[in-house]
């Protein structure tokens, strides 16, 4: 995949930034989304896609879920006790730039999206689910910084 044509989003705020290809565009939360415990979510989409009447009903081609990390504890025992791993699905160590811990889950039983992607910042938890073409290199590009 052609990456040469890619753009950077910063995310001074939140602390991570990643690149994601220049056909995709930001889609916002509506006012008042996200419920606790998420913080944020970003959500990047393809262009045509985004600007169609159905934009809602499409699964984004990236999206990224921010919990505030509460203090102690480790990043499998905050999967554990927030529900994010289902019964039969697998743990593994993945790395991610700047995360002090980061997991790959994999859950057999669904058919897309099936993997998830879990960080530990220093303030935050992310939680990244790639699909498509562009996902894995997005996945690879994404990296935590100290938030703002």
């Amino acid at each position: 995949m052609d990456t040469t044509q890619w753009l950077t989003y910063n995310n001074a705020a939140f602390g991570f930034a990643l690149e994601y290809p220049d056909s995709f565009v930001v889609l916002r939360e509506p006012p008042g989304a996200p419920a606790a415990p998420l913080v944020e979510r970003v959500r990047f989409l393809e262009q045509f896609l985004a600007e169609s009447e159905t934009r809602d009903l499409h699964p984004p081609n990236f999206h990224i879920e921010i919990f505030a990390r509460p203090a102690g504890g480790t990043l499998r025992q905050w999967l554990a006790s927030s529900g994010q791993v289902p019964a039969g699905a697998a743990i593994e160590a993945f790395a991610i730039a700047g995360a002090s811990e980061s997991l790959r889950v994999a859950d057999p039983k669904l058919i897309a999206p099936n993997e998830f992607y879990y960080a530990a910042g220093d303030r935050y938890i992310y939680k990244l689910t790639p699909i498509g073409d562009a996902g894995p290199r997005m996945l690879a590009s994404f990296r935590i910084a100290a938030p703002r």
